[in-house]
């Protein structure tokens, strides 16, 4: 069985108290902790055993940070996605509309968290490369202009994967007993998430992401917020994750949370 350290609180540790603490556990080294300190958000590290599970956490709480070892088990599962792309809400309920415009209307008292932020993400994209067929092939393409035409002659055009690192507004909707899951990626791909604003509509897409994430929290203001959505209430920026890994994970902590107070 595997065992997650987890924070007590949600603040990034300084990654120095880290440091000294991950010494204490042979598994773990200087360079994990400033890897992980990086992506902490809830959920420190997994490790294998008990015995180092414990052993870190009486490390960390000598530096003053705050931790709890759990069996792995008893995290909560992200339920699985159901992707959304254009949704309406009002005092009355939220509608999920489906790739066929079918409603599908959620109480607001159904709503048990919101998650939103501008979360770093790779990317995979195809793109087509110009490969040069003849073995002198950089010296044409060095001399495009005195070699005209041969440059077509010799290319060969091939579809080759890009992996890029993009910021993009992402939001969770979690249901009561985490029964369901809706993802909203806030593109240039969900070009009606945003009809329902009317003439509050912005003319900046990060503008009605906000919007969009206040009125969720004014019409379910039970609902638990991470961090990324309680800034946003609040009428500050969206906070910037830097993976969704950590995204998600500061997800999986909160339900966690939840479910221990019996607030799921």
């Amino acid at each position: 069985m595997s065992y997650a350290v987890v924070q007590a609180s949600i603040e990034i540790p300084d990654p120095e108290k880290l440091k000294r603490a991950f010494r204490c556990v042979p598994t773990l080294t200087a360079v994990d902790a400033q890897i992980l300190g990086r992506d902490a958000f809830g959920i420190l590290v997994k490790v294998h055993t008990a015995e180092e599970a414990n052993t870190l956490v009486g490390a960390l709480r000598g530096e003053g940070v705050g931790a709890e070892a759990v069996p792995g088990k008893q995290l909560p599962e992200l339920p699985a996605p159901k992707f959304v792309k254009h949704l309406a809400c009002d005092a009355k309920a939220l509608t999920i509309y489906d790739p066929i415009d079918r409603e599908c209307r959620v109480e607001w008292t159904q709503v048990a968290l919101i998650a939103a932020g501008n979360v770093r993400m790779t990317e995979f994209n195809d793109v087509w490369r110009d490969h040069f067929l003849s073995s002198t092939g950089e010296f044409f393409h060095a001399n495009r202009d005195l070699m005209g035409n041969r440059l077509d002659h010799d290319r060969n055009p091939k579809l080759e994967t890009r992996e890029e690192r993009h910021p993009r507004l992402l939001l969770e909707i979690i249901l009561t007993g985490a029964v369901q899951r809706y993802s909203i990626k806030a593109d240039e791909n969900a070009v009606r998430l945003f009809d329902y604003l009317g003439e509050r509509r912005a003319a900046s897409p990060t503008q009605n992401f906000a919007l969009l994430v206040q009125d969720l929290m004014q019409f379910a203001p039970q609902a638990v917020p991470n961090r990324g959505a309680y800034l946003l209430r609040n009428g500050q920026a969206a906070f910037d994750y830097p993976s969704k890994n950590a995204f998600h994970e500061e997800i999986i902590w909160l339900l966690w949370r939840m479910a221990k107070a019996g607030k799921l």
